[in-house]
């Protein structure tokens, strides 16, 4: 059991971390593995937003608008974390971060909650989390409009 699915079973999470054979690097390719609607994969994107680290998530058909997570957290500048800076802080590559677990605090769009279950980063290049949207959500989880339109 990998530390992804440990805190599944910790938190008693709706989730299941699933293995593809297919291919998983655009959100075409990942639906078609899964055999969902795009519309039901997410991304986590780690952020900095001012001083702090922050994950993202939004539908993978869908792009970060920074001006409102400017906004939200009442920073001027909001841009993507590097590559080195993604893995440092949540111990993940780019493209394997998971919508939960990761300890960083978050924002989620409220575009994902809409739906039943959605597929998304699962800690590995072969690895989706299956997730029910509202378990992404903590106490401590900004839920807000952060796509563009």
């Amino acid at each position: 059991m990998n530390e992804l699915e440990l805190f599944i079973e910790q938190n008693d999470i709706d989730a299941e971390v699933i293995e593809l054979k297919g291919k998983t690097n655009t959100v075409s390719q990942a639906a078609s593995s899964l055999r969902t609607d795009k519309k039901n994969i997410i991304k986590s994107l780690v952020i900095e937003a001012g001083e702090e680290k922050i994950v993202t998530v939004l539908r993978g058909d869908k792009r970060a608008d920074f001006e409102k997570i400017a906004e939200e957290f009442e920073v001027e500048n909001v841009e993507m974390a590097s590559r080195e800076e993604v893995r440092r802080v949540t111990g993940y590559d780019v493209g394997e971060v998971p919508p939960v677990g990761t300890g960083l605090k978050k924002v989620v769009d409220k575009d994902i909650l809409d739906r039943e279950v959605v597929y998304g980063g699962g800690g590995g290049r072969k690895k989706m989390i299956k997730i029910d949207p509202r378990f992404i959500v903590d106490e401590e989880t900004i839920v807000s409009k952060i796509s563009e339109d």
